[in-house]
This record gives structure tokens, sequence and C-alpha cells, in this order.
């Protein structure tokens, strides 16, 4: 994740917020501003991916990804690495970016509409 620090990456929710603790509620608006248009700003240098939880049995049972940085033209999965997660049993959640900074910028949440 190094050469990714210091830049600025969309990040892709992998649940429907409703499945989620966090994001329950969140509206289509919503999720369309954060999730399609939204640039968040990683500060990063290492981090989890999520094929990284299938050979950490510990941690898969307490943690699973609510989304994924897929900015810099990273398609496969294994290159992905988790922006945020929940606990799966307990109100945890982590954020693998400063989130006392100024995350992302507002645009159009119509240009790139979801079916939900």
């Amino acid at each position: 994740m190094g050469e990714y620090k210091h830049t600025n990456s969309r990040i892709d929710l992998v649940e429907h917020p409703d499945d989620t603790y966090l994001f329950n509620k969140m509206t289509r608006e919503e999720k369309q501003a954060v999730f399609n248009t939204a640039q968040f700003f990683n500060m990063q240098y290492t981090g989890l991916r999520p094929s990284d939880l299938d050979y950490q049995i510990g941690l898969q049972r307490h943690l699973r990804p609510l989304a994924l940085f897929t900015g810099h033209g990273i398609d496969k999965k294994e290159d992905q690495f988790i922006a945020i997660a929940e606990g799966i049993e307990m109100p945890l959640y982590a954020f693998t970016y400063g989130v006392e900074m100024i995350q992302f910028y507002f645009e159009d949440p119509t240009k790139t509409l979801d079916n939900f």
C-alpha cells in the first residue's frame, strides 16, 4: 500500500448499506455522493487485503470489510486494501485513513447511479 500513501483514492462499498451497522439507514443519494464520486486521502503505508482475512481466522471471525480502496486502476481483489471494516459481534469500527482530516468532496451524486 506504500505506493498509494498520500494519494486520493475512491472507496467502494462492498456491502449494501442496510446490511451494515455503520451505514444502516444511509440514503441512496448519500451513498452516491460518498462512494461513487468522493475521493478519500490515504495516509497509510500498510494495510489488510480482503484475501489476508482468508489466512487470519482470528480476524475473519471478528472483522468484516465494508469498503475497499479501489482507486489508481486497482481491479483485482487481491490488490485492493480494506478501507473500512466493522466488528461482526461487537460495535467495533476500523478506518484505514485519517478520519480527523477532510476526506472527500461532494460532486453531483446523480452522475453514477446505483440500483438499490
